[in-house]
C-alpha cells in the first residue's frame, strides 16, 4: 500500500481565499523566523557600534600617549 503525499507551498502574499489553509505549526515558525531576523539585524547593529567605539578608545589612547610624552 502506497500512501500519497501531499506538499504545501506558502506564499508570502497568502490570501485567505477558501482554497489554501495554514497548519498552527506554519504559522508558529514564520513568526519564529522574523522574531530570529528582527534580532539578527539588532545584533547586526550592535556590533558595527562596538566596532566604532573601538576605534575611538584607540583614538583617545593615542591622543593619551602623545600627551604623556608632551610632558
Amino acid at each position: 500500500m502506497t500512501t500519497s503525499r501531499k506538499r504545501y507551498f506558502i506564499r508570502k502574499d497568502y490570501e485567505n481565499d477558501g482554497l489554501h489553509f495554514r497548519q498552527p505549526w506554519v504559522m508558529g515558525m514564520q513568526q519564529e523566523v522574523e522574531r530570529l531576523k528582527e534580532r539578527f539585524h539588532e545584533q547586526e547593529k550592535l556590533l558595527r557600534e562596538c566596532e566604532a567605539l573601538k576605534g575611538q578608545v584607540r583614538m583617545m589612547l593615542m591622543r593619551v600617549a602623545e600627551l604623556e610624552r608632551v610632558r
